[in-house]
């Protein structure tokens, strides 16, 4: 056999194996940007802590080019920017209301979190953010579209009840509209 053939053979196996190991890589990191249009997440964990029972801080892509959602006490919308396994979020406008400090500070945590944010895995019903050096800001997991949708089970003791942090929001709306 000449060493041309050799070489050939040699270097068809190489680029064959390497075909097979891109191949059977996860499909988690490599989501498509565009799946992620027209969903709706709950936030689990915002920087490595449980997020409050009952106080939702959700992200929908509503389009490529928006998002909208509830960040514990106010809602938001802004834009963004998809690429493939990239993301960029910009919050852009909030309402204005004040609830409870510890539903307050979990909305803090949340927005610095998402405009921290440069890439995403998406699988299996989750999605995570993370940063530029690969640290997770966010774990969340698949909502339902509609909005006002029921919250999740307990996930176990809150320092914030619901019901106060409702009092709260109602009370400051009802001083900031008079």
């Amino acid at each position: 056999m000449a060493p041309c053939d050799v070489f050939t053979r040699i270097l068809f196996a190489l680029l064959a194996i390497a075909g097979l190991a891109t191949g059977c890589r996860s499909t988690e990191s490599a989501a498509p940007a565009a799946s992620l249009i027209g969903t709706s997440w709950l936030a689990e964990e915002i920087d490595e802590q449980r997020v409050l029972e009952r106080i939702e801080s959700t992200l929908s892509f509503d389009s490529a080019q928006r998002i909208t959602g509830q960040a514990a006490c106010n809602r938001y919308f802004g834009a963004l920017e998809l690429g493939e396994g990239t993301i960029r979020l910009k919050p852009a406008g909030t309402t204005r209301m004040a609830c409870a400090p510890a539903v307050m500070d979990q909305e803090s945590r949340f927005f610095a979190a998402l405009g921290a944010v440069s890439a995403f895995r998406r699988g299996a019903g989750k999605l995570v953010l993370l940063d530029e050096t690969g640290r997770v800001r966010v774990r969340l997991t698949a909502h339902g579209p509609s909005r006002g949708a029921t919250a999740p089970p307990p996930r176990g003791p809150s320092d914030v009840s619901a019901p106060s942090s409702r009092l709260t929001r109602s009370i400051v709306t009802t001083d900031l509209a008079s």
